[in-house]
């Protein structure tokens, strides 16, 4: 099952239109959510960050490269930002400490960590790693809520689901606009062929009626004929 998922893929066949609207969806979605989000009060709610631009040059300009599948988003995203998380919540302690600046190990550190971890559980993502360096540099967002960590939530995993969702419902729209192009959709729905079965206790009265309707099928009126060979056998 496990191997199901990490194959598992929205692919489909690209263009510069659907790659202009699934990112002009993805973008947009994002944007508004985190102006409801800070409209409703959450100030320094993130949504709408950088990588996500990458994320819809992977879902939408080549939607059948191995990076951009399901397993490698979501999984990418959550093992970048949980590398990006312990990496600061190691170095705050320490910058307090000692009053220095960790943000130039940390702008180093977070990538390189995140990158050899995407490749040791197999869920390998650029995007991911860019998110990873957005929190360690970002003060934003490592003030998001719980010490930084609402961040792995939104935007990591909340915008990477609401990509992929614009990306499946692109996927099942180019499939019904080209099926309705070639004359491919489904074929309309046919009645079942009738069939007839005759219950009779003589197998010489099923012969008679068998060949009276097999005559009726070659005369102009074939009731009046069955009717009439069926009475006259009898």
């Amino acid at each position: 099952l496990l191997d199901d998922f990490k194959a598992f893929t929205f692919k489909h066949q690209a263009t510069p239109l659907t790659a202009f609207v699934g990112t002009l969806v993805v973008l947009g979605g994002l944007s508004l959510m985190q102006s409801a989000a800070r409209y409703a009060g959450a100030s320094d709610a993130m949504l709408a960050i950088g990588s996500f631009a990458a994320v819809c040059t992977l879902l939408f300009a080549a939607p059948a490269a191995p990076l951009g599948v399901p397993w490698n988003m979501l999984v990418g995203h959550a093992v970048s930002v949980g590398v990006a998380l312990l990496v600061h919540w190691t170095s705050a302690p320490l910058e307090q400490l000692f009053g220095i600046s960790m943000l130039e190990v940390r702008k180093v550190l977070v990538p390189s960590l995140a990158i050899a971890l995407q490749m040791k559980v197999g869920a390998v993502n650029p995007p991911a790693a860019a998110a990873a360096e957005i929190f360690a540099t970002d003060p934003l967002a490592q003030r998001q809520p719980l010490y930084g960590a609402f961040f792995l939530v939104a935007p990591a995993l909340v915008g990477t689901a609401w990509a992929l969702l614009v990306q499946y419902a692109t996927m099942r729209t180019v499939k019904l606009l080209k099926a309705r192009r070639d004359g491919t959709g489904p074929p309309p729905a046919t009645a079942p062929e009738p069939t007839v079965k005759v219950s009779v206790v003589d197998p010489a009265e099923a012969v008679v009626i068998v060949q009276a309707i097999e005559g009726a099928a070659y005369v102009e009126e074939p009731l009046t004929y069955l009717i009439e060979t069926l009475t006259a056998d009898r």
